[in-house]
């Protein structure tokens, strides 16, 4: 008799609960596509959707009362391990894990001639209150991933990450309502079965018109690496660096036109000048831009002196359509 009760008790929950994720604050769900990084997650329509990000890298949810905040976002798997090769799904949790702690918060370039230039960054990090509660293996859209539950400030963060050798799908909710923590709770165990990793023939393209005005800039090549020796050019101007202490690569990629970027990748525990963290390691970011480059329409002859390539896009009605890419 017990055991019938208790199968009864299950039915209705699991009844109360599928009706509660079809008729919460709406009828329906809103799906999310991100064309860069090829993935779709359905959110509850009547949320509020964050603004579209310039570098089209995710987006946010959450809904007018902000009792919970949701983030899905793609990410490039610019981190590497030892081997010199791109981190495994398990060593970038890791290194997520071991800082988690320490919260970039502000990357602003500083004014030259009251112009922004971004060869002079201002850093703002901060320390947070973040423990790691639970850590599981997953899935996200049939492929493997980890879950993390982590106390950060007082508040439960549920988020998941799947990774391949170039990039990555991270989708999180921070709950910061604790009363509302089981409600928010089982949108986010919807939420992230809804996750649709799409085929590169399925992927959302970029407008037409959006590319043919400049909206993307391309790369003709990028550099990822570290380094442990020079980590005091991370808070000093780039006119200050000890160029005889600056990495090798570093120094060999920028006299082949390449621009050289330092952030802080690890922090030690003890802290620096300013009360912040100090740097135990950066990581470089070198990019090679394309003396010029330009999308034109496929009818559009070459320009002199540029190469092309035909590019996937969409037009204006959603279908898809060709465009030059011509860069030299």
């Amino acid at each position: 008799m017990k055991k019938f009760l208790v199968f009864i008790l299950v039915v209705l929950l699991g009844v109360a609960f599928y009706y509660y994720l079809q008729n919460y604050g709406g009828d329906q769900y809103a799906t999310y596509s991100n064309s860069r990084y090829s993935f779709e997650i359905d959110y509850p329509s009547d949320w509020v959707l964050g603004e579209q990000e310039e570098n089209n890298a995710g987006r946010s949810f959450a809904p007018v009362d902000e009792s919970v905040y949701c983030y899905a976002y793609g990410f490039a798997n610019a981190l590497q391990n030892i081997q010199g090769q791109p981190q495994s799904l398990e060593e970038f949790v890791d290194w997520f894990v071991e800082n988690m702690d320490v919260r970039l918060i502000e990357q602003s370039p500083e004014t030259m001639d009251g112009v922004p230039d971004m060869e002079f960054i201002d850093w703002s990090i901060e320390n947070v209150d973040a423990t790691l509660i639970e850590r599981s293996p997953e899935t996200m859209s049939g492929i493997p991933a980890v879950e993390l539950l982590v106390e950060e400030e007082g508040k439960k963060r549920y988020s998941l990450y799947t990774l391949n050798d170039q990039e990555g799908i991270g989708f999180y909710c921070i709950l910061n309502d604790p009363a509302m923590e089981e409600m928010w709770k089982a949108h986010y165990d919807y939420m992230k079965r809804t996750i649709r990793l799409l085929p590169m023939e399925e992927k959302n393209l970029l407008s037409c018109d959006f590319l043919l005005q400049g909206g993307i800039e391309e790369l003709k090549d990028q550099q990822v690496f570290e380094d442990q020796k020079y980590t005091e050019v991370t808070i000093t101007s780039r006119e200050a660096w000890d160029t005889e202490r600056l990495p090798k690569q570093v120094s060999e990629l920028e006299g082949q036109g390449y621009e050289c970027m330092p952030i802080p990748f690890k922090f030690g525990k003890d802290e620096g000048d300013g009360g912040v963290p100090s740097v135990e390691i950066v990581q470089w970011t070198c990019d090679l831009p394309y003396e010029e480059q330009m999308y034109i329409a496929d009818s559009e002859a070459v320009p002199e002196g540029f190469e092309c390539t035909k590019e996937s896009c969409a037009d204006a009605s959603g279908m898809e359509s060709v465009l030059k890419f011509c860069y030299r």
